[in-house]
Order: C-alpha cells, then structure tokens, then sequence
C-alpha cells in the first residue's frame, strides 16, 4: 500500500555509517538524497574534522535557504578534502602501509622500462594523480636520483603527509573554520595532529641515543633539546645576531625602520574585524601569499641592489587570523638612502591592485624608529618572541594567550612550509655555529678573534673579524671546511660534501672530531649492523656535538 502522508519519516539510522552521519542523519530530502551523498564524503574524512563539519551543517541548515548553504559548504569542503589521491587518515600506521603501497606501484610501473627520461615522466603522472608534488632531478643526482625517490617509501609517506597537512587546512580556510572567531591562525585538527607528531617524536627519540667510535653516549632527546630545535636556543640566536645588527648600525651611523608588506585583498578569506568571508577573496591559499611577498621581496632587492643602497636586517613572515601571511621588516639604512629603500618598496608593494579599496594605507606601512622612545631591537622582540614561544608577552593580538599563540603560529608555518624568521646582510651564521663547537683556543689569529667573538655572543665583532657587513661570500676570511664523502645515503647516493671544521686560506681547524651513529639505547651492536645502516645517516643533523 502507498503511503500518501506528507509526513516523511526517517529510517533508522544504519549501524555502518559514521558519527558525523548519525548526527545529521534526521536532515535530508524526503527521497534520503543527502543522506546518499553525505555518505560519499563524510567516511574519508578525519573523525574530528568531519565532526566540525557537520556541527556547521546543522547550523546552516536550519537558516534560510539552509539547505542549499549546508550542501554547498560541505561539497567545498569535500572538494578540498576528497580530491583524488589525497589520502586522509588519523593513524600513522595507515599512511605509513599507504606510503608502502605507492612506492611498490610505482617501482611496478618502470619495471618495464629502460629509458630513464620515459620512467621519470611516468612517475611524474603518477605522482601527481596522487596530489603529490614530483620529484625533481638535481645537478647532482640526475633523473636516477628523483626516480630513486619516487620509488622510495619514506618519499611517499612525506610527500602525501605534506598533502594531508594542506587539504585539511585548505578546507578549514574554504569553509570558514580559520579566523578570529573561531580558530585562529590554523584548524584545530592540524594543531592537534601535530602535537600528536610532537609526542611520537619524543617518545621515540627518549627510546634512541646517539654513540660515538670511542663508546660515548647521549639520549637523543638530550642532544635536540641543546640545539636550535629547541625555541629558546632559536629565540636567543636570533636576539643575539639583532643586537649586533643593531650595535654595528649604531657605530656606523645608520637609521632603523620598521616596514610591513601585507597581501592584496585576494589572499584573504576572512575580514579583520568581524571575520565574515571577504568578497574579493579568490580562492588563494597562504603559501600562496608568501610566494607573492617573496616575488615583492626580490624585486625590490634586485632594485636595490641597482641603486646601490647599502641594506642589512631582517624579515619575519607571521599570519593573519586567517591564515594569510604578512611580512614585518627591520631595516637598517644610511640616512642619505632611507628615502630611495622605502620608496622602491612602496613600489614593488603596491604593483598589484593599487587602486583597490585601502590598498594605499594597509599593502605598505612604514614608521621610523626613534631611538629616544625605544630600541630597533625592542621593536622586534615582541614579534620574535609571538612566532617562537610567546616568551615575555602575555598575549598577542587576537587575545590569545601568547604561549598558545605561539603554538598555532609555528602549526601555521609547518602546515604550509613557510620560513618565519630571514636575516639579511652580514657574514653566514653557519661559520658562527660552527665556531662555537670549539672550546679551545686555536693558533691561527683571524680563526680565534671569531671564535672569542662567537663564544662571547658578539655578533658585531664577529661582523667584523669576517670582512665587514658587505663582504662577498667568496671574499670572507674565513669559511666552512668541507670533504667529500662516499657513504652511501638513504638512496644509495654519495652525500657528497660534509662540513667538518672552518678554514682561513690552508689552515683548517676541525670542528666535528667524532663520528655519531643513532641506535636504541641498549642496543647490543654485535646482533648485528642493520640498524646502523637505516639509521647512520641520522648523525649528518647532529651538528652541535663534539
């Protein structure tokens, strides 16, 4: 008999569908359409993030036109989320057997072929099939070298996390998730997976150590900890090389600025205030506005680089409520030429869209530091500091606390493999680092006059001992020593050069006297060495021990 009652009842909900389906499960056409097509998308996509997902359906579908909004919100997210070849999942064991089985296709796919530059562009298309970027040959390694990594799983696992990482965030930005109003600076779910991240790391470097050919050993926690992994380390390096900026500035009767370069309207997806969507906004993600700060930023060095105007200082690229990067600059200056920088910069900061609603306040800001009312150093500290672990301040603009901020902000650069913090101008900080492994006093004067300026933190010093603030590299007095080696890397490749010491013309002074391997702690390397094999190449990033 047919049911003619306008009434529609739902049917019960089916035990196989998610919890994100059973919350909306009552919200559907009378014909169950949403409920067929929710159930295409909601599955594949991460518990958490699908649970805020259908909060905002329930939301939008009780308004106006509801329906519609709910539909439409969620098949953005979807498209973000689901595209072909991205893979979502919250275990790491899952992306790790995905990772597996990728690499395994892909060595089937040029197990036929002969031709290298044929096998390259078959796995190019393969990887990107799969949302990936390919890899690209180098000088070094050539077409075998990229075909080596596409068929390695280690490759895929980080390549498709990578993927994973900016698909969530995309969608949190595409659908409204990322602002001041509700999760600022980056989603809650790539903020959680990567304290997830953090807490495995740990775990397992705690479980590692780190020994040396004379049998000396140091938990590999301990060794990360002493380095500039460490964001009070990274915070301190960078205070102490400002400082010397800043001093070096003064004795040479230079003038401070403190500039920012924000994006166009277009990078925006949410306004400032109310953190309501931004008509002009197009779609562009933040690593899409850092690469256009970046191409700003070039032009306008290679002009004043023309203009011969003599520059030093540094960046720092920190986000939006929304996500969009923008660039605070400490610029150092000669009087005469401070007009000339800010004037190329305006230029350069406003090629695009210059006629656009507050482009001319807002795109570029420009104020002169007093050094009555304060230090150039005291003007970066604070963002420094909000970008690295929110040391000294209570809370950053947003009202957030400022340590939980500083944990968003660095979620934020991880998330879309933007750089934070560049110094320009000056002497190469990796001969500084390299210095400051050295306790004891060396025979070569220029070598001890920069390793006595490293070691007392005298960035200024340590300027001038290297041939001044506008030295060519090549020029420089001292450099990095460096020796070819062929132990094999992960790939089976040479690792080619290897920095072990600083060099002034034939006078070589070592700095890495020893050779590390990683292996757990307790064990017993007589079992055998294949665990030093996998692990060896762990002790080319343990710089800073000796």
């Amino acid at each position: 008999m047919i049911n003619h009652s306008d009434t529609w009842v739902a049917p019960p909900v089916p035990d196989y569908v998610t919890g994100a389906e059973k919350r909306l499960w009552p919200l559907s056409g009378s014909c169950g359409s949403e409920r067929k097509w929710r159930h295409e998308y909601l599955p594949r996509i991460p518990d958490r993030f699908a649970d805020q997902l259908a909060g905002l359906y329930e939301r939008d579908w009780h308004k106006t036109n509801g329906r519609f909004r709910a539909n439409s919100r969620l098949r953005k997210a979807a498209h973000e989320l689901c595209a072909p070849g991205v893979v979502m999942s919250e275990d790491a064991d899952d992306l790790r057997h995905i990772a597996k089985l990728k690499a395994g296709m892909a060595r089937w796919l040029i197990s036929r072929g002969s031709i290298a530059e044929a096998n390259y562009r078959r796995l190019c298309g393969y990887a990107e099939e799969n949302g990936v970027v390919p890899a690209e040959p180098s000088t070094i390694t050539g077409l075998e070298g990229a075909i080596r990594r596409m068929c390695d799983d280690r490759w895929w696992r980080r390549r498709l996390k990578k993927a994973e990482t900016q698909a969530i965030e995309s969608a949190a930005i595409e659908i409204g998730l990322v602002h001041k109003k509700r999760e600022v600076y980056v989603s809650n779910e790539n903020l959680l997976r990567r304290r997830e991240q953090q807490r495995r790391n740990r775990n397992l470097m705690e479980a590692m150590q780190i020994v040396n050919e004379l049998g000396e050993s140091f938990v590999l926690q301990d060794v990360v900890d002493g380095s500039l992994s460490n964001p009070v380390l990274r915070r301190s390096e960078l205070m102490a090389r400002l400082a010397g900026y800043e001093l070096y500035a003064k004795r040479n009767g230079y003038e401070a600025f403190f500039l920012t370069l924000t994006c166009p309207s277009r990078f925006h997806a949410r306004y400032g205030k109310s953190g309501d969507r931004n008509l002009q906004y197009d779609g562009s993600r933040p690593s899409n506005g850092q690469a256009y700060l970046n191409k700003v930023w070039s032009r306008a060095r290679a002009a004043l680089a023309r203009k011969g105007i003599d520059v030093f200082g540094v960046r720092i690229a920190e986000p939006h409520h929304d996500g969009t990067p923008h660039w605070h600059i400490l610029a150092f200056v000669r009087p005469d030429q401070a007009e000339t920088l800010t004037s190329i910069l305006q230029h350069y900061a406003l090629q695009d869209s210059p006629d656009e609603p507050g482009a001319q306040q807002r795109r570029f800001k420009v104020e002169a530091i007093d050094p009555a009312r304060g230090t150039a150093i005291g003007y970066v500290a604070k963002y420094i500091s909000k970008n690295v672990d929110g040391f000294g301040i209570d809370a950053d603009e947003s009202g957030l606390d400022a340590s939980k901020a500083a944990e968003r902000v660095k979620a934020w650069s991880t998330a879309w493999g933007i750089r934070q913090f560049q110094l320009f101008g000056g002497p190469p900080v990796s001969v500084w680092r390299e210095l400051r492994l050295l306790r004891d006093e060396v025979a070569n004067p220029e070598i001890e006059a920069a390793r006595q300026a490293a070691d007392h933190v005298d960035w200024v010093v340590f300027i001038e001992v290297m041939g001044g603030m506008y030295c060519p590299r090549k020029d420089r007095p001292i450099a990095l020593a460096k020796a070819w080696s062929d132990r094999p890397n992960s790939y089976g490749e040479p690792i080619g050069e290897v920095v072990f010491g600083v060099q002034v013309g034939d006078v070589v002074i070592q700095t890495r006297i020893h050779i590390w391997r990683v292996e757990p702690i307790g064990f017993d390397s007589s079992c055998g060495s294949n665990f030093e094999i996998q692990t060896y190449q762990t002790g080319n990033h343990l710089e800073f021990c000796q």
